[in-house]
């Protein structure tokens, strides 16, 4: 479990607000890869609109009991939900890459052992 997390791993986060609008889109995680708190987790994520934090007469209940100075944030949820799954699946192009990779690695470090034992041969006294 994540340090700072309740007991069911959730853990919050606090993001500012500023002036002007903010849409707040909803993403949900199914990471089945995860073993621990993480696996299903739904978060908010903001953006910044614009930063105009003029009160808009009629967008609030109390904008007519503004204060002269005062400014306002607009907080808007975006109607489209993102849904992630991440799973864990076998998959032959994956498998080429990590052979691929792990080639590429053989030949440098290859490389790196012959210039390495070159440059010794120069080194020794003849």
């Amino acid at each position: 479990m994540m340090e700072g997390a309740d007991s069911d791993g959730t853990f919050l986060q606090w993001a500012e607000v500023s002036q002007g609008t903010v849409v707040m889109t909803y993403v949900h995680t199914l990471n089945e890869t995860a073993k621990d708190s993480g696996r299903d987790r739904e978060e908010f994520f903001n953006m910044q609109v614009n930063t105009d934090g003029t009160i808009v007469p009629g967008s609030s209940p109390c904008a007519d009991q503004a204060v002269e100075g005062m400014r306002e944030a607009r907080i808007r949820v975006n109607p489209a939900i993102t849904i992630v799954k991440v799973h864990e699946g076998f998959n032959v192009w994956q498998y080429i890459g990590v052979c691929a990779g792990q080639y590429a690695a053989l030949l440098s470090w290859g490389a790196l052992a012959v210039a390495l034992v070159d440059s010794y041969k120069d080194l020794r006294p003849r």
